[in-house]
C-alpha cells in the first residue's frame, strides 16, 4: 500500500479551511457592499397611503394570516411563516450574514479536524 507524505492531510485540511474563511468573508463583504433591501420580496398585499405603496408581509397581515389557516390549519401557517423566514435568509440584506456564519462556521470546523489529523496516536 503507498504511504502519503507525513503530514499531507492536515496540510490539505488547513488550507480548506483557510480558503472557507476567506472565501465567505470576502464574498459576504461583496454582498454587503453591492445590495439594496427590497422589503417587498415577500409582500403578501399592499397598502397605498398618500400615494406610496407600502408592502405588507405575512407577518404583519392579520387577513393574509387567517387565510392560510383556514387553508392549510395551524401547521400550514406555521410552515408559511418559517418559508418566509428561511427564505429570507438567503437574500440581501441577511445574506450578508448567512455567508458570515456559515463560512466562519465550516473554516473553523475544517481547522479543528486538521488538528486532529495531526496529531500523533499511540497504539
Amino acid at each position: 500500500m503507498p504511504r502519503r507524505r507525513a503530514g499531507s492531510t492536515p496540510r490539505v485540511l488547513r488550507w480548506l479551511g483557510a480558503v472557507i474563511l476567506v472565501s465567505g468573508w470576502l464574498g459576504a463583504s461583496i454582498v454587503a457592499a453591492q445590495t439594496s433591501e427590497t422589503p417587498d420580496a415577500d409582500a403578501v398585499e399592499y397598502r397605498i397611503v398618500d400615494g406610496r405603496v407600502y408592502p405588507i408581509a405575512l407577518a404583519e397581515s392579520r387577513r393574509a394570516q387567517q387565510r392560510v389557516q383556514r387553508m392549510n390549519g395551524d401547521l400550514g401557517l406555521w410552515i408559511a411563516e418559517f418559508d418566509v423566514v428561511f427564505r429570507s435568509l438567503f437574500r440581501p440584506p441577511r445574506l450578508t450574514w448567512t455567508l458570515l456564519v456559515l463560512s466562519t462556521a465550516m473554516g473553523i470546523g475544517f481547522l479543528n479536524l486538521a488538528k486532529l489529523a495531526a496529531e500523533e496516536v499511540d497504539e
